[in-house]
């Protein structure tokens, strides 16, 4: 009977992501009709989110863990399915921030706003029913403790500095896609900006804390990112320990960068064809 229940259950959760996912490629069709002269911006492909895109890197000992192991770190099943249909409201508000960006400036206020609703997109979901909690929250102990989740999931840390650096890339970015004769060579230096100011920001330059959310940065970054990359034609990455190697290199920011670009380059193929 349990494994029925899971079996149904399973099967309401993964129609309810594919109707998510139906319903931002017809925003991102929308969103093309928008910009015809650009018609060398793959919107459609950017708004697809493959699992593979939002995790680091499958580990296959890891999936084959029993489940009262794979919760100690990660929460329920639940948690899981709600962290993939929150990815995806997060997704329709990059794609908008983009459109947003290409047809004008966006502000400093314009920018905090969408980091802000973004990150507690990524928490809650779009209607504040679908808590998202992190490894790093369940490791704390709080697993279940809902109200700290949404009070702290609207806390940004960034300074005035910080989120107009993170606007400045987004920029420099988003404006490469103006030139279809552009590639992700000549954007590389912005994206992996915006990913360190995400996640080793310069304390009091950059960010009044260690990071601009108690958590959750490396998953709402990274959504950007494959956001960005797949506008430009190609697949996104996993997460793959990013975040690790940058807090690892503080000092020697150059391995951290090399690194990026490695998996930038070398696992952008990673993931075609996984849902």
């Amino acid at each position: 009977m349990r494994e029925k229940i899971v079996s149904l259950n399973f099967n309401k959760r993964a129609e309810q992501i594919m109707h998510k996912q139906k319903e931002l490629m017809l925003f991102a069709t929308e969103l093309a009709s928008l910009f015809p002269d650009h018609p060398h911006i793959r919107w459609e492909k950017a708004a697809f989110v493959p699992w593979q895109e939002i995790i680091r890197k499958p580990d296959m000992d890891e999936e084959a863990a029993p489940e009262n192991i794979r919760n100690e770190v990660f929460g329920s099943s639940e948690n899981r399915w709600n962290y993939w249909s929150n990815q995806l409201d997060v997704r329709r508000m990059v794609l908008q921030l983009v459109a947003d960006f290409l047809d004008g400036e966006v502000t400093r206020e314009e920018m905090k706003k969408h980091l802000i609703n973004g990150h507690t997109q990524l928490i809650l979901g779009e209607k504040g029913d679908t808590p998202y909690q992190p490894p790093t929250y369940i490791t704390f102990g709080l697993e279940g403790q809902l109200d700290p989740l949404k009070t702290m999931t609207r806390k940004l840390g960034l300074t005035n500095n910080g989120i107009d650096k993170l606007r400045d890339n987004l920029s420099d970015v988003i404006g490469g896609l103006n030139n279809p004769e552009n590639s992700i060579d000549d954007i590389k230096d912005s994206l992996y900006e915006f990913q360190r100011i995400m996640i080793v920001p310069v304390f009091d330059k950059e960010c009044m804390s260690a990071f601009p959310f108690a958590f959750g940065n490396n998953s709402f970054s990274m959504n950007h990112i494959n956001a960005l990359l797949r506008l430009f034609g190609r697949e996104g990455i996993s997460h793959d320990g990013i975040d690790f190697a940058l807090l690892a290199n503080r000092e020697t920011p150059k391995k951290a960068y090399n690194h990026f670009i490695a998996i930038l380059f070398e696992g952008a193929e990673l993931n075609n064809g996984y849902y």
